[in-house]
């Protein structure tokens, strides 16, 4: 009984850290499908026609499991792609090359259409205006 009740115990052990092996095969997939993802974007990021459906597309999987592992940042695809979005038009905000540019020619060129939405994300995501991340900028 001694015999048996060990190799039990031993199949159990066996199969639960085979568990844990497939859990962490698992999260390594998660991590480089979500890193494929990432490249997709930044390869696309000023295509005016970018959205899910394409990036979806192009990694050939669906939004849900696409939003599934954007979840493991706590965002989302498009909240992902809103703050590659607003760190571009940041930098050419305080770019000194871009300074004749219009703020609306910089939102629009980074995929913002509409400026009222633009300006508030922007304060939102950086605590001021991009007036005044220009102006800070210039100073």
């Amino acid at each position: 009984m001694l015999q048996l009740s060990n190799t039990a115990i031993s199949l159990i052990a066996l199969t639960l850290g085979g568990l844990q092996r497939n859990d962490a095969t698992q999260s390594r997939m998660k991590a480089l499908t979500l890193n494929r993802v990432k490249r997709q974007l930044l390869d696309h990021l000023r295509d005016p026609e970018l959205n899910p459906t394409m990036i979806e597309q192009a990694v050939g999987m669906s939004s849900r499991y696409t939003n599934k592992l954007f979840e493991s940042e706590n965002t989302s695809l498009m909240r992902y792609v809103w703050n590659l979005w607003l760190e571009r038009c940041a930098e050419d905000l305080a770019n000194p090359r871009c300074a004749l540019l219009r703020m609306s020619d910089i939102a629009l060129r980074w995929g913002f259409n509409d400026m009222s939405h633009f300006s508030r994300v922007f304060r939102e995501r950086f605590s001021m205006s991009p007036r005044a991340w220009r102006a800070r900028a210039t100073t």
